[in-house]
C-alpha cells in the first residue's frame, strides 16, 4: 500500500506542478497583452504630439517668412525713400506690422 500512496502523491504533485505552470503561463500572457496595449497607447499619443508639433512648426515657419518679407519691404522703403516720404507712409507701415502681429496671435 505504501507504494500506491507514494504514486498517488507523486501524481498529485505532478498535476499541481502542471496547474502552477499553466497559471504562470496565463499570467505571462496577460502581462504581455497589457504591456502591448500600453505601448500602442504611447505610440498613438506620441504620433499625435508629433503631428501637433509639426503643425506648430509649419505655422512658425510661415510667420517667420511673413516677417522676413515685411522686413525686406521696410528695408527697401528705408533705402529708397526720403525721410519725408517715410514719415508720410508711417501709417501704412504700422498697419502692415499690426496686421502681421494680429495674424500671429490668432
Amino acid at each position: 500500500m505504501h507504494n500506491r500512496e507514494a504514486l498517488g502523491a507523486h501524481s498529485a504533485t505532478d498535476r499541481n506542478i502542471d496547474a502552477v505552470r499553466a497559471a504562470k503561463d496565463e499570467r505571462v500572457r496577460e502581462i504581455r497583452n497589457a504591456v502591448e496595449l500600453m505601448i500602442a497607447r504611447l505610440d498613438s499619443q506620441l504620433k499625435a504630439k508629433i503631428l501637433q508639433l509639426m503643425s506648430q512648426k509649419s505655422v512658425l515657419t510661415q510667420e517667420t517668412e511673413q516677417m522676413e518679407v515685411l522686413l525686406q519691404d521696410l528695408e527697401a522703403r528705408l533705402g529708397s525713400n526720403m525721410r519725408s516720404q517715410l514719415i508720410s507712409q508711417t501709417n501704412n507701415l504700422l498697419q502692415a506690422i499690426h496686421q502681421l502681429t494680429r495674424e500671429e496671435n490668432s
